[in-house]
């Protein structure tokens, strides 16, 4: 989490706590206002009243108002206004009338100065036909502040977890680079490149350094997307995983099993890369022998399911995210982009190693890119 979400957190119940003592002072400033207009106006059209005259016309307005308006903001912030929705517009259309209905029910109970209508049904209809329209503009306005206010917050949301998308997407990065320059890594690579230049094996050469090289760009690639399709992401997996075979040679076998309409499925970019290396880092390379990884992707219904697993010890009893920070950063990732609408599941392979399961909503992402060659399972 970045520290503008924590801030806006932060301030969230706060600004809670202050928006009714804001809104009710304002509310009594304009019974203030009102009140004085109205002494003012009676005044200068030579029917004068008196100073509590005055006051009290302002109260009998006004302070319904107390009661409703906070009873109009819970009901819109319940029922939001959808544009989409006729209902939607019908519903808070009914709600005005009740509104406006409701405001002179209220004030008709309270006593009027002069006692011009003593009956109550009287007063009410006499307030209903002068405030009739203002009660219904205003609880409009209610409605339409409450929307604008809510898509503010929705676009202020957005705007965080773009920002902290894009955190997590530089912290992939990053440890992508760790991951392929760190010196073991680099020097083991180099070495096993020199092996293969020794003996004569040109071709080899100049696929190593090709998938090295390609590494590296898409790594520094500051423009990369946030989602790709799955088969670029697994373009770039396959140049990590053959590199990782010549340092490893025969102890790693990868068998791949992508299912054709998954190919061009929406992903984060470099999901897979973090549970991959997770799986050598602290499956196939602290166990003796030959160890095997699974890489599994297939679409089922409305969602994709990818899954990593490895001939490993598995993971430990304390817990995976106790494997490295690999998998946490996924788990925030995946967070962050699907909320709820997404499962990360941790279990036991069949080969008695760690499997980690990744099911996303499903969604095509056709864009203009390299298809990369047939994945196939290797010996």
């Amino acid at each position: 989490m970045n520290l503008a979400s924590l801030n806006l957190r932060m301030s969230l119940p706060r600004a809670e706590r202050s928006k009714w003592p804001i809104f009710f002072s304002f509310l009594a400033l304009l019974t203030a206002f009102d009140t004085i207009h109205t002494y003012v106006a009676h005044r200068g059209d030579g029917t004068p009243v008196s100073v509590a005259g005055a006051i009290h016309w302002g109260i009998i307005y006004w302070l319904p108002y107390f009661l409703l308006v906070p009873a109009a903001a819970f009901l819109v912030e319940r029922y939001r206004l959808n544009l989409q929705r006729i209902r939607s517009f019908v519903f808070h259309g009914v709600a005005g009338l009740v509104f406006a209905y409701a405001h002179n029910a209220i004030a008709a109970v309270l006593p009027s100065p002069g006692k011009i209508l003593p009956a109550y049904g009287g007063r009410f209809f006499f307030l209903l036909g002068e405030n009739f329209s203002v009660d219904y503009v205003l609880y409009c306005s209610i409605v339409v502040a409450a929307y604008m206010l809510q898509q503010y917050s929705a676009l202020k949301e957005r705007e965080v977890r773009a920002s902290q998308l894009e955190a997590s997407l530089a912290q992939a990065h990053l440890r992508a680079i760790q991951a392929q320059l760190n010196p073991h890594f680099f020097f083991n690579t180099l070495q096993g490149i020199s092996v293969l230049a020794l003996t004569g094996e040109r071709d080899g050469v100049v696929e190593m350094l090709s998938r090295l090289s390609n590494l590296i760009r898409v790594s520094f690639d500051e423009h990369r997307p946030q989602r790709i399709r799955l088969a670029a992401e697994m373009e770039f997996l396959e140049s990590y995983l053959a590199i990782h075979q010549l340092t490893l040679g025969d102890r790693l076998s990868v068998q791949c099993s992508i299912d054709a309409d998954a190919l061009d499925a929406d992903v984060p970019a470099m999901l897979l890369q973090p549970l991959v290396e997770n799986a050598i880092v602290h499956g196939i390379a602290v166990k003796p022998g030959d160890g095997t990884i699974r890489i599994e992707a297939r679409r089922e219904g409305n969602t994709l399911m990818l899954q990593v697993a490895d001939s490993g010890p598995g993971f430990r009893a304390s817990g995976p995210r106790h494997n490295g920070i690999g998998l946490s950063a996924t788990e925030s990732r995946l967070r962050l982009m699907y909320g709820d609408d997404h499962k990360i599941e941790y279990g036991c392979s069949r080969e008695g190693g760690a499997t980690v399961t990744v099911i996303i909503p499903f969604a095509d992402l056709r864009v203009n890119s390299l298809t990369p060659p047939a994945h196939r399972a290797s010996a």
